[in-house]
């Protein structure tokens, strides 16, 4: 391996490692958090939401007073919705502290037991990973490297230290997973995340997958979002890795700027009085269909769809109903965009991919 690569994976990995515990060591005990007068730490989301009391005076208007029950009303879903997602941003950033701290204490562990420094354990680490072969270098170049680049020949060191960075950092994960297997570990930290939101899905919701899974997924989402379309189809992947554990419940939240989606969404319902919701979903996402009111049409007699029992409830205000209640549930909960998750009733806002998901759900407290 060069000796750039050598340099700079070291470099990169004892910066995110080593240095922490470095600063650790050397920090100053004696110095003192500053806080505001009368200030406490906070060990529970609740703690930190600020709200006037109802009957506090906070002006007056021509002898007219302005109390903080009318501040409050006007604030509500926007400061619950900002109170959220600060709660939900200390939530990560501490449990991403906690997680290298763990990290940290096994790989220290690890180099002990093996008789050598941090330094030592890490450089065996990158001498035991896989190199690249001329075939993956190969491949990478044809499938990831954009038009325009040098041929490879002239680029051929660069990729490989790419690649082998990438594999010396794959078998660092797969050690730190052994790590994880072999220790005993217990997290005691009080978690600051949101209280899950109290809502629950109407009665008959279109289902996705087997309809008493523990887990609920609950979709609001927009059959003209291209975001949603890609949603759809990690969705699926996620029901399929976990059958038994997890089920989708679809909520409507048509954007005001996508001209057709209100109108597939109603559509979409009405498949449902049918029985033909997931295959008129999927149809929806997956074939590019044409959303407008004759593409629908089409699409629902290409479905098998009842023709007669459509057309009567297309037309009926209870269909666009059920759709406005979606939309008005969204906005209640702070739904802004699409597609937005909610997984057991709390925001879910990590990485969209199936993988992602699966690992956040296979980390719930089983109910």
């Amino acid at each position: 391996m060069s000796q750039f690569l050598k340099s700079t994976w070291l470099l990169m990995t004892l910066v995110h490692v080593v240095m922490l515990g470095c600063a650790h060591g050397t920090q100053n005990e004696n110095a003192t958090t500053p806080q505001a007068p009368n200030a406490r730490f906070s060990t529970t989301c609740e703690d930190t939401f600020l709200k006037f009391e109802d009957d506090e005076v906070l002006a007056e208007v021509n002898g007219e007073v302005i109390t903080g029950k009318d501040i409050n009303e006007d604030l509500d879903a926007d400061a619950t919705q900002t109170w959220r997602t600060y709660c939900e941003t200390m939530h990560g950033l501490r449990s991403d502290a906690l997680e290298k701290r763990v990290r940290i204490a096994l790989i220290e562990a690890a180099a002990r037991k093996a008789s050598l420094s941090l330094g030592e354990w890490l450089e065996n680490i990158q001498a035991e990973a896989q190199k690249p072969t001329d075939e993956q270098v190969e491949q990478f170049y044809k499938d990831e490297v954009p038009n325009g680049v040098p041929p490879l020949e002239d680029i051929r060191e660069e990729v490989v230290t790419y690649l082998s960075q990438k594999l010396v950092q794959e078998h660092l994960e797969a050690t730190l997973g052994a790590l994880y297997e072999g220790a005993v570990i217990k997290k005691t930290m009080p978690s600051v995340a949101p209280p899950a939101i109290a809502f629950s899905n109407p009665p008959g919701a279109p289902t996705l997958g087997m309809a008493k899974a523990p887990v609920v997924i609950t979709i609001f989402s927009d059959f003209e979002c291209p975001y949603c379309t890609k949603m759809a189809e990690i969705i699926n992947e996620v029901l399929q890795a976990r059958a038994k554990k997890v089920r989708a419940v679809f909520r409507h939240f048509p954007l005001s700027f996508h001209p057709n989606a209100f109108d597939a969404a109603v559509f979409a319902t009405c498949a449902h009085h049918q029985n033909g919701f997931q295959a008129f979903h999927d149809a929806l996402f997956t074939q590019a269909a044409d959303l407008s009111r004759k593409g629908l049409w089409l699409l629902a007699e290409a479905q098998g769809l009842d023709r007669d029992q459509m057309e009567a409830c297309v037309n009926s205000d209870g269909m666009r109903e059920v759709v406005e209640f979606d939309v008005a549930e969204g906005r209640r909960m702070g739904v802004r965009g699409t597609p937005t998750l909610y997984i057991n009733g709390a925001e879910y806002r990590g990485d969209r991919t199936a993988g992602a998901i699966i690992e956040h759900i296979d980390r719930l407290e089983p109910k």
